[in-house]
């Protein structure tokens, strides 16, 4: 891939059989300057490929595995994400956590830095709620995690994909849409390190905030009437389905992954 624009890219070979032969272009990618804001400066800014050893590129950048906000996370990230650039045309991040942790907030504090990405984010891949019994409707098994594993796996081979659009007001798919390809590929949502989607990632970051915290998050989305539950049916859905859902899986993501972040502000 050129590194001076997208849009002249000619083809989109696999990326296992493209090999880089020169640095992309000062400027290419906004937040590969050492002025970008959050950018924050190593002594270890050698191309690393992270492709299929995330967790081993992490150790190896010696960087904090811990970050105490969304501000030091996106730091922490726009540093791993610069560097592996230099590596490779195509860095996946998967952010995941438990229901009103900070994770859409923090994709798009990511892609607001980099200034040429693409979010997916795993609720789009939800099933229909209509088809499954309501305590099993945000499982992994019932989610098309397969299908998310694919249009990354375009995404990073530089193709576009046409993704599923699922309404929080209808409690279903919708749709399709296109997403274009992008240097930055962020997958966001409860089960974005689940062992399929997660054999696409470079980079897997785990939030966190405490339960209290993140109901309070959710509450305020549900009064000004952005999702179709309503606060009342909000509570239960998070009570009873919500949260020991993610409770099954959280260890297990946070085992994998290379950046925790603590948002409890």
């Amino acid at each position: 891939m050129p590194g001076d624009s997208l849009q002249n890219w000619s083809g989109p070979g696999p990326v296992r059989r493209r090999r880089r032969t020169s640095s992309p272009a000062r400027g290419a990618y906004p937040f590969l300057r050492r002025n970008a804001p959050g950018f924050i400066a190593s002594d270890v800014e050698r191309g690393l490929m992270v492709h299929s050893r995330p967790c081993a590129y992490a150790r190896a950048m010696s960087l904090p595995s811990t970050a105490a906000d969304l501000a030091a996370a996106v730091q922490i990230l726009g540093e791993r994400i610069r560097s592996a650039l230099q590596g490779q045309p195509v860095v996946i991040v998967g952010i995941t956590g438990p229901v009103g942790s900070g994770k859409s907030t923090l994709a798009d504090r990511l892609c607001a830095l980099s200034g040429d990405a693409v979010v997916l984010s795993t609720d789009n891949y939800l099933p229909d709620y209509a088809h499954v019994e309501p305590h099993e409707r945000d499982m992994p098994e019932h989610a098309d995690l397969a299908r998310l594993h694919s249009d990354l796996t375009s995404l990073r081979s530089g193709r576009s994909t046409s993704v599923p659009v699922w309404s929080f007001h209808t409690h279903r798919r919708e749709g399709e849409k296109v997403v274009n390809p992008a240097p930055l590929v962020v997958c966001e949502g409860i089960h974005a390190l689940g062992e399929i989607p997660a054999r696409a990632l470079d980079l897997k970051v785990y939030v966190d905030a405490p339960r209290a915290v993140r109901w309070g998050r959710w509450e305020e989305i549900e009064q000004r009437g952005l999702r179709g539950f309503g606060v009342e049916r909000a509570r239960a859905h998070f009570d009873t389905v919500a949260e020991p859902t993610f409770d099954r899986c959280a260890h297990r993501y946070r085992a994998i992954a290379d950046l925790v972040v603590l948002n409890h502000g």
